[in-house]
């Protein structure tokens, strides 16, 4: 959106009480988010009220849960805008006079996808980007709204994502991360096997890309050519970050997932048997129906044995429209904020004696 904007002349500004037009991007993947993304909105809609702002657009994931809830919440909202139409955000920005009614610009079954001929502008700093090589996901986990957010798993052309990459590093960018709901489900859609692979070696051409990062890779899918390539490939960065949700088997059976800690104790054997430098990051869920005191001593036993780099905790959120949403909310709150805390505290502990021991050695930086 901010590359269509720009291209079309406006001026970006990130001080809100300078602005003509305000627009709020959200995110609903969880009730913290969403809460975040109604607070924006309520400080964004004073400046409609007592400030300069004449217009303010609504857009991104919470329009496709809750866009006439936002509305009678928020009667100084002119546009809102879901997922599937950020190319007319021009002519919504452009229009000078509005419609009796707020204007809906909304889809209840995404299909969008950019490619390397959409405009962009780069939001993090200039010399790195990320990249999202697909959109929406075809997983059928039972706490998880983002295909109903963002439609089935579609990939990019791979052509189109290289094209990206070279544009972005003629720009000056250094490193590009890969970015999708699951990057090793990369051109299964399009019954194209091996496409992250044969992605990740047209990459590592481009000269002046100094490293390539990958980002959320499903467990299942995490193979033997992939790790090849991290090995032998001095700019794909020896990191990966496979969310693995639990290690308890029955717990992961009723979030709709393999596998349990048997099979992920072998899948990072094998990763470290074949990228022995590699850093591992993870996600974790606590508080999930039928979680309990014996499961979570599972997991930190687990967490303890693998000695992850770098590990992140959620707490179960009860959302309707899931398939978990029929199994209840039966883990008090206070349960799971101490199960996460527990968690962390222990990665604290292995992130610590991780950083100390890396005291002495000399690393390439990228600042």
């Amino acid at each position: 959106m901010l590359g269509y904007l720009k291209e079309a002349g406006f001026r970006i500004s990130a001080k809100p009480e300078e602005c003509d037009i305000l627009i709020v991007n959200t995110c609903a993947f969880i009730d913290s988010a969403r809460e975040e993304a109604v607070s924006t909105i309520r400080e964004m809609a004073e400046y409609k009220e007592k400030g300069k702002c004449r217009r303010l657009v609504v857009t991104g994931c919470l329009p496709q849960l809750y866009r006439h809830r936002l509305l009678h919440s928020f009667p100084q909202i002119d546009y809102i805008l879901g997922v599937d139409h950020l190319d007319t955000i021009v002519e919504l920005c452009r229009s000078d006079s509005l419609s009796p009614t707020n204007h809906f610009a909304f889809s209840s079954n995404p299909t969008y996808l950019y490619d390397h001929l959409t405009p962009r502008v780069i939001s993090t700093p200039p010399y790195s980007a990320y990249v999202k090589i697909a959109e929406g996901c075809s997983h059928a986990c039972a706490f998880c709204l983002v295909p109903a957010l963002r439609g089935r798993y579609r990939s990019r052309e791979l052509d189109s994502v290289v094209a990206e990459a070279e544009g972005l590093v003629a720009r000056g960018v250094r490193e590009v991360n890969l970015v999708a709901q699951d990057t090793t489900f990369f051109g299964f859609d399009r019954g194209v096997k091996g496409a992250l692979v044969k992605l990740l070696k047209r990459l590592v051409r481009i000269s002046d890309l100094k490293w390539i990062r990958l980002l959320y890779c499903h467990p299942d899918r995490v193979d033997d050519q992939l790790l090849a390539v991290i090995a032998e490939e001095e700019k794909v960065c020896s990191y990966l970050d496979i969310p693995l949700q639990h290690v308890d088997k029955k717990l992961l059976r009723l979030m709709g997932r393999k596998g349990d800690r048997a099979s992920f104790t072998a899948l990072i054997t094998r990763i470290r048997k074949v990228v022995p430098d590699i850093a591992l990051r993870t996600t974790f869920m606590v508080g999930f129906p039928s979680d309990s005191e014996d499961k979570f001593r599972l997991l930190c036993d687990f967490c303890r044995e693998i000695e992850f780099d770098h590990l992140g905790v959620f707490t179960y959120c009860r959302e309707k429209g899931t398939r978990a949403y029929r199994y209840g909310d039966p883990i008090p709150q206070k349960v799971k904020e101490d199960f996460k805390r527990r968690l962390m505290e222990l990665q604290a502990l292995i992130s610590s004696n991780k950083n100390t021991s890396r005291v002495g050695n000399m690393r390439e930086v990228l600042i």
